[in-house]
């Protein structure tokens, strides 16, 4: 990955998703999604030596923070702990399943590759948002 976008995607990542979500507290939508990415490339760095790019923390942030937690958080199905839950699971099993590179590097692209091929198995589609 060319060091100018790298750094440009991790100051990205570091602003976090601002959304304005009708009086909820959308910081608890990014902080959630963010505490799930970095456990997770914890894990994988001390068991397999791999870390996470920018590019793929962002793109993890931005769909988890807009696309799952706010919508869930704004019905107020599920209680937020138990939502921040399955949204972890859900992070670590893409981060697990994504092919890094030869740096030993997860991009943006192998996380999305991973989505697609476990679509079925997260556990935040059950709640059919999409469908």
């Amino acid at each position: 990955m060319d060091e100018i976008y790298r750094d440009v995607y991790m100051r990205l990542y570091r602003a976090g998703v601002r959304l304005p979500l009708f009086g909820l507290r959308p910081e608890l939508s990014t902080r959630a999604a963010r505490s799930a990415i970095e456990a997770a490339e914890r894990e994988m760095l001390e068991r397999r030596n791999i870390t996470c790019r920018p590019d793929a923390k962002l793109l993890l942030l931005a769909n988890f923070s807009a696309m799952v937690l706010a919508p869930l958080q704004m019905t107020a199905r599920i209680p937020i702990r138990e939502l921040e839950q399955i949204v972890a699971e859900d992070i670590r099993m893409l981060m697990n399943d994504a092919e890094p590179d030869a740096d030993r590097e997860i991009s943006a692209h192998a996380v999305i590759t991973a989505l697609d091929r476990n679509w079925r198995n997260l556990k935040t589609s059950s709640f059919k948002i999409w469908e």
